[in-house]
């Protein structure tokens, strides 16, 4: 075979191989962006099937809350439902290392606090959950602006294990509660004044 008949076959040898292996690397890509695909269309259907679960979860425990507050004469709303205990309200003791559930088993999870015209951007976290001891009027108290209106928002966190739908469905829910309390602080010897308290939300994650 003439050296130029044998160039001629390396050539389009060459040549198809490079064909299969551009075929390869195009159809190897498709593959992978298919995939990528239907993983995120997998994902999305999860997060919506969630999503969707967690809304009637709320309804269904709404539902127990207003039953609840039309039960209970001395619940007149949601803040009153997470706040409650003992008669009074849980941010209104001190507790020192005392781990206390309120009345409807919510615990206090954080604490935030401004003035009461500044933007919710300027919310101060002054208490979290196991890192300072459970004094929260005290620490409201010694965080509180003197002779303004100071506003606090309380974050309250409540677990359930397995919460029923039905027979055989069981699920874990974090139940999370969010009360906003605006006051007037003349400073640590008086009490506080003009308190207003929000209504309460409440929010359910499901795990």
């Amino acid at each position: 075979m003439s050296k130029k008949n044998k160039g001629f076959i390396l050539l389009i040898t060459v040549g198809i191989l490079s064909v299969i292996s551009w075929s390869i690397f195009t159809c190897s890509f498709v593959i992978r962006k298919q995939i990528k695909k239907i993983g995120i269309n997998k994902l999305k259907i999860q997060k919506d099937k969630k999503e969707k679960l967690e809304k009637n979860i709320y309804k269904i425990y709404m539902k127990s809350i207003e039953k609840k507050i039309q039960e209970d004469i001395e619940i007149e709303n949601i803040s009153d439902y997470l706040l409650k205990k003992d008669k009074m309200e849980i941010w209104t003791k001190n507790y020192g290392n005392s781990f206390i559930l309120t009345d409807s088993n919510y615990y206090i999870d954080e604490i935030y606090i401004k003035r009461i015209e500044e933007t919710d951007s300027h919310l101060k976290k002054i208490y979290i959950k196991g890192t300072n001891k459970n004094n929260y009027f005290q620490l409201i108290k010694n965080f509180s602006y003197i002779n303004r209106f100071n506003m606090v928002r309380i974050k309250l966190k409540k677990e359930i294990k397995n919460f029923r739908i039905g027979e055989d469905s069981k699920y874990q829910l974090e139940i999370y509660g969010k009360v906003d309390i605006k006051y007037f602080f003349k400073g640590d010897r008086y009490p506080l004044e003009n308190i207003e308290k929000s209504k309460g939300d409440i929010d359910v994650k499901i795990f």
